[in-house]
């Protein structure tokens, strides 16, 4: 579980991390929540799913996805998929129901690395429904009977720990398996760095210092402040104490 405030680099962190395991030969899928309104409930995991399927599959999985046909609540293409494989007529609304269907989630992705370890991103699991935080804590309970591995990233801002993510959290931190990974800003050296990369060329450690104090070390705040800095040449204070665009459109977003 990677948390931090927003541009503090979380998803940048799990890119990284899927990259090396995609080297190591693992299959990896990314879902995100959808900061605006209107996705149904089990999004995350209708992306999932889907990406598991559209990356193509094994017979073996083929026949387990034929065993499972509450799937076909979050994707109705199974059905034509695997041809004779019923629709769930479970409207999944009773406890039962919700059940089945996060403990089919939860064997299909094992299944699935049983054939080939996997890495699973869930991004943004503060804007996440419900219903997709009670399947994840429903997988979680059964981590460690296979060969997965699920990365969730989510603000940890007050406003964004709803009561479903904070019950997702609490029954996280339960298991031993579970690292919380929290994110903190930029030391002096890393924005200097940053700064250096965005602009292409070294900036004073003093104009370094004062960008990191600017911005908290936030890596967004400061590569967009480098940004600003690159197009504005040498008039270095006025681009620390201006709001660059897109933090201010980051800002205005938040606040409204």
């Amino acid at each position: 579980l990677i948390s931090g405030e927003p541009g503090i680099g979380k998803t940048v962190l799990a890119e990284v991390l899927t990259a090396e395991a995609v080297e190591r030969g693992a299959g990896v899928s990314w879902a995100r929540a959808p900061e605006t309104a209107g996705a149904p409930p089990y999004w995350l995991w209708t992306q999932t799913v889907r990406n598991l399927i559209t990356a193509g599959y094994p017979a073996e999985l083929r026949v387990h996805l034929a065993r499972v046909p509450e799937l076909t609540r979050l994707l109705p293409e199974l059905a034509y998929l695997l041809g004779d494989t019923p629709i769930s007529a479970d409207s999944g609304e009773t406890e039962a129901g919700r059940f089945r269907l996060a403990d089919g989630i939860a064997s299909t992705l094992l299944e699935a690395g049983a054939r080939r370890c996997r890495a699973v991103v869930l991004d943004d699991l503060h804007a996440a429904d419900r219903a997709s935080l009670e399947v994840l804590a429903h997988v979680t309970s059964r981590l460690g009977q296979g060969a997965l591995l699920i990365v969730g990233t989510y603000r940890a801002t007050a406003e964004d720990l709803t009561p479903a993510l904070q019950q997702l959290l609490a029954a996280a931190a339960q298991k031993q398996i579970t690292l919380r990974i929290e994110l903190g800003g930029l030391d002096e050296v890393a924005v200097r760095g940053l700064l250096a990369r965005v602009t292409g060329r070294e900036v004073p450690a003093d104009f370094a210092d004062r960008v990191r104090a600017r911005a908290a070390g936030n890596p967004f705040f400061v590569g967009e402040i480098g940004k600003l800095l690159l197009h504005e040449g040498d008039r270095a204070g006025t681009s620390v104490t201006r709001v660059p665009p897109r933090v201010r459109d980051v800002l205005t977003w938040r606040l409204s």
